[in-house]
């Protein structure tokens, strides 16, 4: 039965590769898994945790309250201008925090209506880290965090981050 064992074995190869050919999230996820069983390697992509409304607690909690804090001081001690003027608005803001503090990736969702703002939130949301490397408990949960904020550069020369609820668009 030991030639069942290797067929069966090699059908289980033959679908992987075929699954991985085929593309798409899944493929990659058996791929890094086989890769790791096989050769006990490492995966090669990051574990990444996006934090939601209704996510934010547990080991991220902390680490997102500092983040949100680290931000608004920064937005607010230099609130954006272009020539002078202040710049005033609202933008939805996706990054990627590293486990080293970094942000490591920004995406404007929904921009302002005004790209030097959203480059500058942009800019804001990069200097204001490193945010601190990953504890323990929130490294063992993910090696990033990806978080999607609403920027709000508001009238009082404040910026006021809230994380952003897909679900009430």
């Amino acid at each position: 039965h030991q030639g069942d064992a290797g067929q069966q074995q090699g059908a289980q190869v033959q679908r992987r590769r075929r699954t991985t050919e085929q593309g798409g999230e899944g493929g990659r996820r058996l791929a890094d898994q086989h890769r790791q069983a096989v050769h006990g390697l490492q995966a090669s992509r990051p574990r990444r945790r996006h934090i939601s409304p209704s996510t934010v607690r547990g080991p991220q909690a902390l680490y997102y309250d500092n983040l949100k804090t680290k931000i608004e001081e920064k937005g607010t001690a230099n609130f954006p201008t272009h020539n002078g003027v202040k710049l005033y608005g609202e933008l939805t803001l996706r990054m990627v925090v590293n486990h080293d503090g970094r942000v490591i990736e920004t995406q404007v969702m929904r921009s302002s209506g005004n790209r030097m703002l959203d480059r500058r939130a942009e800019a804001i949301a990069v200097s204001a880290g490193p945010f601190g490397v990953f504890d323990k408990e929130l490294r063992k949960f993910t090696d990033q965090l990806e978080i999607v904020s609403t920027f709000k550069f508001t009238r009082n020369n404040i910026l006021e981050t809230q994380n952003f609820d897909s679900t009430k668009n």
